[in-house]
């Protein structure tokens, strides 16, 4: 991660002072490797979640890439337009919103998929469980995701992140008092 971070800044350098250009083939080159974690990293955080949460990595790492695929991305710039039609999963509405970086909602879908993924474990007969709790997985969390994880962590992340300001001008402000004294 420290590698696509410090690479980026490099990048940004090499166009200040007009090395490069954003155009050219060694930029785009370099700069799809700076951001491909980034932009993939539900992807990335669904492998890694899994296997914290005691689940199947690499399941909640296939919802991870369901948040980030081509077709959901399409349909999120399409939804941005005033006339676009709505996206449903069966006659439900689906909140539109672009997860390439985020963060909370693939935590939380790979933490529900484990605990579904256990329960599934425990009921399914061993000759089916390697092949249908993975399915099962797919078919119950994506759409979980989609309906009510993604939305719900998203307006979770957003009210966070606009109280921190408040917070930290709240906690300058006593700073400055005390300080003033």
């Amino acid at each position: 991660m420290a590698a696509t971070g410090i690479l980026k800044g490099m990048l940004a350098l090499a166009l200040t002072f007009q090395w490069t250009t954003e155009q050219s083939g060694t930029y785009l080159i370099l700069f799809s490797a700076s951001d491909a974690l980034f932009w993939f990293f539900p992807i990335i955080l669904g492998y890694t979640a899994g296997k914290r949460f005691s689940g199947n990595p690499f399941t909640a790492m296939v919802i991870g890439g369901a948040l980030v695929h081509p077709l959901i991305l399409t349909a999120f710039e399409n939804g941005q337009k005033v006339d676009a039609l709505g996206l449903d999963f069966l006659g439900i509405p689906v909140t539109l919103l672009n997860y390439s970086s985020s963060v909370i909602p693939i935590i939380f879908s790979a933490w529900l998929c484990s605990i579904l993924e256990r329960r599934l474990n425990a009921w399914l007969p061993s000759a089916i469980k390697n092949f249908f709790t993975p399915l099962l997985c797919l078919m119950v969390i994506t759409p979980i995701t989609f309906l009510l994880v993604g939305p719900l962590s998203t307006w979770i992340s957003e009210l966070i992140a606009a109280g921190i300001p408040y917070f930290i001008s709240g906690f300058i402000r006593r700073f400055l008092h005390l300080q003033a004294r």
